[in-house]
């Protein structure tokens, strides 16, 4: 059976480092999606996630290299305090 392939952004550290653990522990393959460079996953791919662009070509270039996606973890985030319409992408 081929291993299935997830993407987890924000896999470089905290929640998504762990999410990355757990994945590569039950036999999954990992890409690791973040701004910096990470030895942790099966491969990386580097992305700034404000942009739909730059995800766009990252999420191409891990089906690319892995021939396919099956599991997305969107782990990334920033914290902003403001009022929600207030906040741009």
């Amino acid at each position: 059976m081929t291993s299935r392939v997830a993407l987890v952004t924000g896999g470089a550290g905290g929640i998504g480092a762990a999410v990355v653990a757990a994945f590569e522990a039950e036999g999954t393959r990992v890409a690791v999606l973040d701004r910096e460079e990470t030895s942790l996953g099966s491969f990386q791919v580097t992305a700034e996630i404000t942009d739909p662009g730059s995800v766009r070509d990252a999420v191409d270039r891990v089906v690319a290299q892995a021939g396919r996606l099956d599991v997305l973890v969107n782990c990334a985030g920033v914290a902003t305090i403001a009022p929600a319409l207030e906040i741009d992408l």
